[in-house]
């Protein structure tokens, strides 16, 4: 599911295949799952899951920088992550209003447009439905994978509309200059 609330993506580890670990990173996770914000948590580099389309097609989607979280199947897809690599994210509901003349479309739209994912409205949540890719799929499909966000590193700290805050973020972590 997509949640506009996450800062980064997390992913649930039972239905994502985890191609490599970021080294020497680590997440705690706060008010989400109570088990797993007691517990820390790997970062992935880059994770794959497939996207069952109907007809028996499907696509497999890469995401990157993503915290794991193997307790669990459930994924958050951080709205801010996706939509900062280009991804179109809309989350408003096709029942509702979006603007005043035009209604929600609930969909992701990769950052290519290659893909259009759209969302089923579950419990009030935007949910799609992904597994983790078989061996074939991986090997037959991970050239043509629909990348969510991209590689570069991912710190949602660095983002703010305050350019002060931002700036004194870089400058603890000596990501400034002088």
């Amino acid at each position: 599911m997509s949640d506009a609330g996450a800062d980064t993506t997390v992913i649930g580890g039972k239905a994502w295949y985890v191609d490599s670990y970021v080294a020497n990173r680590k997440a705690n996770i706060v008010g989400w799952d109570q088990k797993a914000g007691k517990e820390v948590l790997s970062f992935a580099d880059t994770a794959d899951t497939w996207l069952e389309q109907g007809d028996g097609k499907g696509r497999l989607i890469a995401v990157h920088q993503a915290i794991v979280n193997n307790s669990t199947h459930v994924s958050l897809l951080s709205e801010y992550q996706l939509r900062d690599t280009g991804a179109i994210v809309d989350l408003v509901s096709k029942k509702h209003k979006l603007t005043e003349d035009m209604y929600g479309t609930q969909r992701i739209v990769t950052p290519n447009g290659e893909l259009e994912i759209p969302l089923v409205l579950h419990e009030s949540l935007m949910t799609f439905t992904t597994r983790k890719p078989t061996s074939l799929e991986l090997e037959t499909h991970r050239e043509n994978a629909i990348h969510l966000n991209n590689d570069t590193p991912w710190d949602p700290s660095l983002h703010s509309d305050d350019p002060v805050a931002a700036f004194r973020v870089r400058w603890r972590r000596g990501l400034v200059h002088t």
